[in-house]
């Protein structure tokens, strides 16, 4: 299926945490009423430039492109991004003014909710946080658990959202070993067998081992739903 590009104006900004540099972006569409999506997918933002000097290309034309998770549920025009100020890519959103325009291409990705598989465990580590709280935005899924993982307490992005949403558990953790996140998942799963189903989200060296865990708790991989940044 044809995505189109899209163009969309910079409507609102918040700070998200400081240490960080963390942002969350609000944009309205310019082409269409509806932008549709499904909660936890993801845009690829679109910038011309030319190749730089010492390039077998240098001065010519370029197209590139960079992968934001979507961070709002559908709503009309509107979304938002959440990004912060890491590489020149990142450095340009951060610093758009308001009105200002971009291009955007999708919606993209597949780690959305599968429906029927509640009750589930959510774990997002530090950006990885993002396509969930799309999803949670949406509607909280029914007797979900929660594991937020981040470097520092500013870090974890939308923990006030996420601790007053009712029906769910949720267990922040700042800075853990890993052997403490597998032992609180472990232990999660034992109180909680009709936990079936997993999303995981964020840095390879931050869910893979959970990854890994679950698998040699017998998990099938379908049971599974896990997307990497790197």
């Amino acid at each position: 299926m044809d995505r189109p590009t899209l163009t969309a104006r910079l409507t609102g900004r918040r700070l998200l945490a400081a240490p960080s540099q963390t942002f969350l972006l609000s944009f309205t569409t310019e082409d269409e009423a509806d932008f549709d999506f499904v909660p936890g997918q993801f845009v690829s933002v679109v910038s011309d430039s030319t190749y730089p000097e010492g390039h077998t290309k240098a001065g010519q034309p370029r197209q590139e492109t960079r992968a934001y998770s979507l961070a709002s549920a559908p709503r009309g025009p509107h979304f938002e991004l959440c990004l912060n100020r890491v590489g020149a890519f990142s450095e340009t959103l951060c610093s758009l003014a308001m009105e200002d325009i971009i291009r955007v291409h999708g919606p993209h990705g597949t780690f959305t909710r599968r429906e029927g598989q509640a009750p589930a465990l959510y774990v997002g580590a530090d950006a990885g946080i993002v396509p969930i709280r799309s999803i949670f935005r949406a509607a909280v899924p029914p007797h979900s658990t929660l594991v937020q993982i981040a470097a520092t307490r500013e870090d974890l992005l939308f923990r006030d959202e996420f601790a007053a949403s009712p029906g769910m558990r949720y267990l922040p953790m700042v800075a853990p070993e890993a052997d403490f996140v597998e032992a609180q998942i472990r232990k999660l799963l034992s109180a909680h067998p009709e936990i079936q189903t997993a999303y995981l989200c964020g840095l390879n060296a931050s869910i893979s081992p959970i990854r890994d865990l679950l698998k040699s708790l017998s998990w099938d991989r379908k049971q599974i739903v896990f997307e990497r940044y790197d």
